[in-house]
């Protein structure tokens, strides 16, 4: 195949058995595989209206608040590289790229792979109570919106 294989974690054990799972199938098609880890761009905190705060106190909570999205960036960008080194080790001729995606994660899953023009995305299914639920949000919404193969792991049996 020779193909491009995305695959989304987190610190999760069902994001790490979609990882594991995505190693093997990039090893066994002859792929790259870029693994991402998503931070969320939506801190709290914000003053509602500046009108109702000074100059000063708004500063303070947009220093805050740059320093909280800095620490999500970096711990993502962590979980990323943590789980392609992992792979790199088990894998040594696998090629696997890491990095930390800013976004919600099943919108960004979706963005990445288009922005790679990946062949295959690979997410865990971290079943949901309820019969109507079958995946987990992220995996559903990365069924509803890629353009490519997508490959969904069981990641409730052990």
């Amino acid at each position: 195949m020779a193909g491009t294989i995305l695959v989304g974690v987190d610190d999760s054990d069902s994001a790490h058995m979609a990882a594991l799972k995505a190693g093997a199938l990039a090893k066994a098609l002859d792929s790259e595989l870029h693994v991402i880890s998503v931070y969320s761009n939506v801190i709290s905190g914000m003053p509602r209206t500046r009108a109702s705060f000074g100059d000063e106190e708004v500063n303070a909570v947009m220093r805050a608040r740059e320093g909280k999205l800095a620490q999500a960036r970096e711990y993502a960008a962590e979980t990323a590289r943590g789980v392609a080194d992992e792979l790199r080790r088990k894998y040594p001729s696998l090629t696997v790229h890491d990095r930390g995606v800013e976004g919600a994660a099943g919108p960004a899953i979706i963005e990445e792979s288009l922005r790679l023009d990946v062949d295959m995305v690979v997410v865990g299914n971290k079943r949901v109570q309820g019969m109507s639920r079958i995946l987990g949000s992220v995996a559903n919404t990365v069924a509803r919106g890629v353009e490519c193969d997508l490959h969904v792991v069981n990641t409730s049996k052990k």
